[in-house]
C-alpha cells in the first residue's frame, strides 16, 4: 500500500527577482528592503536586497540572524531602520532571484498555514491525501487550524507537525497534543 503525503509549503520568505545573481562577501554590508519599498531606493540600489516578504522589517531585530539558499549564505542584522535594515554578511557567495530566506532564531509574523495553504489542503485532500504534512508549525493553534479545516469536510487525517523553527521546541508538549 502507498499513501499520498500532501505537503503544504507554509510561508515562503524569499529574494524578490534580480537583473542579475548578487555576489555576497564576507563582511560587506547589504540593505534588505521589501518590494514595496524598492522605489524609496530609486538610483541608490547598490548592496540592496529585495524581498518579496513585505512584514521582514516588522520581523527582524538587530543581531538576528539570517540565511539565504537553504543556509548556504549567512549574515546578521547590524542595524534596523524604518525602511530598511542592514545587515553584515557572515557566510557569502552567490544569491540568486526567488532563493529562499530563512530566519531561524526570529518570531516570524507571517502564519504557518497561509491562504495558499488552506486553498492546497482542500485541493489536497479531494485528491485523496493520506496526510498532511504543515510546514513551519510554531504552536497547537497551527495545527488546529489544519484540523479546522479538515473537520469542516468531515475528514480525519493525520497530520505531521514539521518542526522547522526553535520556537516549536518550546511548544511541542502543545504541539503533540
Amino acid at each position: 500500500e502507498i499513501g499520498i503525503l500532501l505537503d503544504l509549503q507554509g510561508p515562503k520568505i524569499r529574494v524578490s527577482k534580480l537583473p542579475s545573481p548578487l555576489t555576497l562577501e564576507i563582511n560587506q554590508q547589504w540593505s534588505i528592503v521589501p518590494e514595496s519599498l524598492l522605489e524609496k531606493f530609486q538610483g541608490k540600489q547598490d548592496k540592496i536586497i529585495p524581498t518579496t516578504y513585505e512584514d521582514i522589517l516588522k520581523d527582524l531585530v538587530q543581531g538576528a540572524q539570517i540565511l539565504f539558499d537553504d543556509g548556504l549564505l549567512e549574515a546578521f542584522v547590524e542595524k534596523v531602520h524604518k525602511d530598511h535594515d542592514v545587515i553584515k554578511i557572515k557566510v557569502g557567495g552567490t544569491l540568486k532571484s526567488n532563493k529562499g530566506i530563512n530566519l531561524p532564531t526570529i518570531k516570524v509574523s507571517a502564519p504557518s498555514l497561509t491562504k495558499k495553504d488552506e486553498e492546497d489542503l482542500v485541493f489536497g485532500v479531494k485528491q485523496g491525501a493520506d496526510y498532511v504534512a504543515l510546514s513551519f508549525v510554531r504552536e497547537a493553534k497551527d495545527i488546529l487550524d489544519v484540523k479546522k479545516i479538515l473537520a469542516a469536510q468531515n475528514l480525519d487525517i493525520p497530520i505531521i507537525a514539521k518542526i522547522e523553527k526553535p520556537e516549536a521546541l518550546t511548544n511541542l508538549a502543545g504541539i503533540l497534543d
